[in-house]
Parts: C-alpha cells; structure tokens; sequence
C-alpha cells in the first residue's frame, strides 16, 4: 500500500492533491454502474469495502429469469430477473417465501404473491413494531420464520435489488440488498409491513418502511459461483481547480482473495465503464474527474474480499 501525504498539504509550492477518504459520503454517488452486481458499502473504519449478506444463498439454480406460475418458496439463484411484460405469480400458498440471489435482482415485469384469504397473517413478526429479536441476524430471523410459517415474502441481493416494475404481495414484506435497493417502479404490500434492510428505496413505496434491526451475516466461506462485482462513482473532483497537470495517483487498499480496480471518468456525461481511463491525464481537456471504484470477489475457498482506504487526486498548477 502507498501511503498519500496528510490531507491539505502540498508537496511542492507548485503541486496540490485533494484526498478522497471515503469518510465522507457526500463526494459520492448512489448511482448504479451499468454491468456490474451493485453498489460498493461504505463501512464505519473509511473503507469502501463488499457488504454480503449470508442469506442471499448458495446460488445453485444459476441464473433465473421467473416467467408464469413460480410455486417453490426458497429460490436460490446468481442473478434473479423477471423481464420487462412478464408476469410472475408466487402461488397461493402460505408460509415464508423467499427469493434471493448471489448478485443482482431486477424485477421489470410483475411479481405477484395473493396467499388464499383462509390463510391470515398470523401474529408475531406480522405486528407492527419490533417483529425481531434482539442481535438476531438475518439468518436467524428466515429459520425462525422457517420453523413457524410465518407467511412472509422476502426478496435478498447480494448486489443491487431494482424494482422498476411491479411487486405486488398480500403479506409481509422485507426487502435486502448488500448493495442498494432501487425502486422506481411500484411496491405494494398490507399498510406498515414493508421492511428494507439496506440503503435506499423509492417515491412510490410505503412511507411506513421501517429498517429493521438485523445482522448481516459475513458467510463462513466463500459461496459465490460467479464473480461478485460492485463499483461506485464520485461527483466530480477536485471541485474548483483552474489550470492544473495531472500527476499520477496514490491508492490505497488491500486487494484480499480478490481485487479492485481505480479508473477515471470525465466530469460530465453518463456512467459508462467504457469511457472510464487508467489515469485522469488520458482524458480530454481541463477540469474536474470522476473516481470510478470497483471490486471484484471471484469464487474460491475464501470470503476475503478487497477494499479500499483512499485516493490520492494528485496535479501540478500552472504550466
């Protein structure tokens, strides 16, 4: 690891660099990154870092594009998709169901679940208010909701969770993602029993959710069948420099039992990984760059996943 200078100085009167830590999130945005499974997490310590949960399964059915009647309750999948026209129905039967994938979930289509009106939200985790045990995680929780029916829909991403369609269900709902959840499409569930477990959400969502109280778990060892791949983006950096050359970044991280990758995106246009350059230098004229962050967790016998602690935008004012 390289270490940059303290942030603020100046290594020479004629040079200038601008730190990003990653302690502050506001130099950073909740876009997606188009190609990849999600959002990077921003952890407590400063790092950009793999935020997994346990639960999102061993991915044995692969990739799964839900189409027409789905009556399995526990589907374990890489990605899970339902296209944009389809229409998925979960079956009236009660219990706990839960879809969850290793990457990226993406409802385009309609996902429906009506359990038969005999079968009433039961009481316990259907009551409003703490339907969790203390320290519990979310593992926990699902065997619990398991072992006792409860009739709960749950959907997990390991990445992102998108819902630009429909998601239409008549029990209790808990919605997951190691990365964001990103709902421009419609959620629709009983009154005050949405529950999100991750950042984000949407404007035509319950405005009752409630972030409930429960461990991600880190898995015992590595799941993943396929390569976990998140990235994030910055606002364009530094803010107001006029005339300036860029110098050759410093980064720092640890690359684990995968890696990450730093590249650069000019300061205006779409988020593209096609248009992203190794160094801010390769880029077209003067100004402000984006940082473009990635990282890569391919399968294997361990969960060491990369992280990053900084970058160090370095340039040399005047000509």
């Amino acid at each position: 690891m390289r270490r940059a200078p303290p942030s603020g100085s100046s290594e020479l009167d004629s040079q200038a660099h601008y730190q990003v830590s990653f302690l502050d999130r506001t130099e950073f945005l909740s876009v997606a990154v188009p190609g990849t499974d999600g959002l990077a997490h921003w952890g407590d310590g400063g790092l950009l870092s793999v935020r997994y949960p346990k639960a999102a399964g061993d991915g044995s059915l692969g990739a799964l594009d839900l189409r027409g009647l789905e009556e399995r309750h526990d589907l374990q999948a890489t990605t899970l998709s339902v296209a944009k026209g389809a229409r998925v129905d979960l079956g009236a039967g009660s219990g706990l169901c839960v879809l969850r994938a290793q990457g990226r979930v993406h409802l385009a289509g309609r996902l429906e679940r009506q359990i038969a009106q005999t079968d009433e939200p039961r009481p316990g985790p259907a009551i409003p208010g703490h339907p969790y045990m203390d320290g519990e995680s979310l593992s926990q929780w699902l065997e619990r909701a398991r072992a006792e029916d409860w009739p709960w829909t749950v959907v997990i991403a390991g990445g992102d969770l998108v819902i630009d369609g429909d998601l239409v269900v008549n029990t209790p709902l808990l919605l997951v993602a190691g990365g964001w959840i990103r709902v421009e499409g419609r959620v629709d569930q009983p009154p005050g029993q949405l529950w999100l477990l991750s950042e984000g959400g949407g404007l035509r969502m319950d405005p009752t959710a409630t972030v409930p109280d429960l461990v991600f778990e880190v898995p015992d060892g590595n799941p993943l069948k396929q390569t976990l791949h998140l990235a994030a983006v910055s606002a364009p950096l530094p803010a107001r420099v006029i005339s300036y050359r860029w110098l050759e970044p410093l980064v720092g991280g640890r690359q684990g039992a995968g890696r990450y990758e730093v590249s650069y995106l000019p300061a205006t246009g779409p988020v593209e990984r096609g248009r992203a350059v190794a160094h801010p230098r390769l880029l077209e004229g003067e100004g402000p760059v984006r940082v473009l962050l990635e990282l890569f967790v391919p399968p294997g016998p361990l969960w060491d996943p990369p992280s990053l602690d900084f970058v160090t935008l370095r340039w040399a004012t005047g000509r």
